[in-house]
């Protein structure tokens, strides 16, 4: 069902891709300013080819407008005869009856949406369950600590954490090993070796585990083993701290 579903969405993508091209190339054919969601849409179809690896969830900002670009062609050959309007009439109907398997994919179901992948991850990317694991940070540590997690937004709503200095991004510490160290400084970011040194140093006090670790590893164990302890979870969240000498 799942593949089905996913094939529906690439088809409408090409349909209202390729009737935006069309239309806006029939119009400079004609010497005629193509429709402006079209050009945006194209636009932002090529850019999303820039970065690598290249993901569907670029495209997705085109949709919107792509949508009001191919509507035109709709109108027409809804006004040309009684079988096109019964076919647009199908095909629209179809459009939006995916659509709406879609949102409850996106917005409850979270099967192979980017980011999440798996149902069972849902709740560990909700916001209430990001609000709880912010507020128990702030229970545990000191006013301006700095502490280590590889997900930043664990620290959306914390009045008193402070992220390790190179781990702002979570997907730095996925590339760091790939660039040199003139790089990493450049672009502010640490490797994975340079984060398990850190951990090493034993000179922040509190780690968090959550969402998106990364590493060759089991994070949880291999901080335990260099000095830290389990003190709570939250959800899936755990909170490490320091062993007292």
């Amino acid at each position: 069902m799942q593949n089905l579903l996913d094939i529906s969405i690439d088809v409408q993508f090409i349909v209202i891709t390729l009737i935006s091209a069309y239309l806006a190339f029939y119009k400079i054919k004609k010497k005629k300013l193509p429709s402006l969601y079209a050009m945006i849409g194209i636009a932002i179809i090529l850019v999303s080819f820039l970065p690598t690896p290249t993901s569907k969830q670029y495209f997705a900002m085109s949709i919107p407008f792509l949508i009001i670009a191919s509507a035109p062609i709709l109108y027409y050959l809804y006004k040309k005869g009684n079988w096109k309007k019964i076919a647009i009439i199908g095909f629209t109907a179809s459009y939006f009856f995916v659509g709406i398997f879609e949102i409850y994919r996106f917005l409850y179901w979270g099967e192979n949406v980017p980011g999440i992948e798996t149902h069972e991850a849902t709740s560990k990317w909700r916001i209430r369950t990001v609000k709880k694991v912010s507020k128990r940070l702030d229970e545990l540590i000191q006013d301006k600590e700095t502490i280590i997690t590889w997900w930043p937004g664990y620290l959306l709503e914390s009045k008193k954490a402070i992220i390790l200095p190179g781990t702002e991004n979570h997907f730095g510490i996925m590339v760091g090993d790939n660039l040199t160290k003139e790089q990493r400084t450049k672009y502010k970011i640490i490797s994975y070796e340079e984060l398990k040194k850190e951990i090493a140093s034993k000179k922040v006090k509190t780690i968090l585990l959550g969402n998106w670790v990364t590493g060759n590893l089991d994070p949880k164990m291999d901080i335990v083993e260099k000095g830290y302890h389990v003190i709570t979870t939250v959800d899936f969240a755990i909170f490490l701290g320091l062993n007292e000498n």
